[in-house]
């Protein structure tokens, strides 16, 4: 029993160091990005980034970073991820539609529609973890409206057993998909950010291959296929070609 204890305390111990420690280095990037150390800072995220610390904090303070280092593309980048996990906070929003203003391809964008937009909103409400709960709650609920219609002998509530287990059934329904919409948005990792200047589209994975098209940094794509070194793209506007993979990286 008392190891168990001294198990317990000293692990606690650790994860209060860790913590301590993080907080020392998020502060400690904080000030030399004030003191307009942008590499010192970057160097100070990344490495928390690779201790596994990921949040939209760190990837929105990343984002900043770059772009006071004037790159574009991966502040479009980090603010895309940011926005990933994180897509209600404000400023998130403004500081990536101000970048994305300044990418340089326009393309015209096909459009979600309707649906699709209000669903993505929907479902973008809350972590998966979040609707999971509300699935399993609903459900449970649906089985006491359902256990009312069946054994009550009274009309009104067996009326009020029914139509609340179909309410609470559906609601267990679209929570349970939108806990998976969000989940495959959160890992699938089907976007990506242009990060060199300027990269020519090819219509075949070779070098050799006739150009498409030539698109800039900060221009975000779709990933459609990995055939060794290159990558399949799609475009916002619904073209398609190949590019090596080094130009990209995943959102």
């Amino acid at each position: 029993m008392m190891k168990r204890l001294y198990t317990l305390f000293f692990a606690s111990i650790l994860c209060m160091s860790a913590s301590f420690a993080q907080n020392e280095d998020v502060l400690r990037a904080e000030q030399l990005y004030e003191n307009q150390l942008y590499d010192s800072a970057l160097v100070v995220y990344e490495n928390l980034l690779n201790q596994g610390y990921h949040n939209a904090i760190f990837y929105y303070n990343i984002g900043n970073v770059y772009y006071k280092k004037n790159d574009v593309a991966r502040a479009i980048l980090y603010y895309e991820k940011a926005f990933l996990l994180n897509p209600h906070d404000s400023d998130i929003q403004h500081n990536l539609n101000f970048t994305r203003a300044q990418q340089v391809d326009k393309i015209e964008s096909l459009g979600h529609g309707f649906v699709k937009s209000w669903y993505t909103r929907l479902y973008r409400l809350f972590n998966p973890n979040v609707w999971i709960v509300l699935s399993i709650i609903s459900f449970l609920v649906f089985l006491s409206g359902l256990a009312l219609f069946f054994f009550s002998s009274q009309l009104l509530y067996r009326k009020l057993g029914f139509f609340l287990g179909v309410f609470l059934l559906l609601v267990s329904l679209v929570s349970y998909i939108s806990a998976q919409s969000r989940y495959t948005e959160l890992t699938a990792h089907e976007y990506a950010i242009v990060v060199e200047p300027t990269v020519s589209i090819k219509t075949e994975p070779l070098e050799t291959s006739k150009d498409l098209t030539v698109i800039h940094g900060g221009l975000k794509v779709k990933i459609l296929q990995e055939k060794q070194d290159w990558i399949l793209i799609r475009l916002s506007d619904g073209n398609k070609g190949w590019i090596e993979k080094h130009f990209i990286e995943e959102i």
